[in-house]
């Protein structure tokens, strides 16, 4: 996975200029569906995505982005190559 150390290294030098508050993180995620599959249904309509990713956060005053790359661990049924992008813009409206 070459994307990593490119990641990394924006994340390291660029992003913390321009943030208020940066990080680079990783973590586990499991996406799936409430309520397809067990107990709701049959196993066959169920999809998941289990991933560990690599993600950096830019936080700038209430408005955030967070840019990562990760690895499919299971094939519930996600097409595609194993590496996974995830990107999230958003705001936070209270903190803390």
């Amino acid at each position: 996975m070459r994307v990593f150390p490119v990641l990394i290294l924006v994340l390291a030098s660029g992003c913390s200029t321009v943030c208020d508050r940066a990080a680079l993180r990783s973590e586990y995620q499991h996406i799936s569906h409430v309520t397809a599959g067990p107990p709701f249904g049959p196993p066959s309509d169920e999809d998941s995505l289990d991933v560990v990713s690599i993600l950096g956060r830019c936080e700038i005053r209430s408005v955030y982005a967070e840019v990562g790359v990760g690895l499919r661990l299971t094939d519930g049924g996600f097409y595609g190559p194993d590496e996974i992008f995830t990107g999230r813009v958003g705001v936070e409206f209270w903190k803390k």
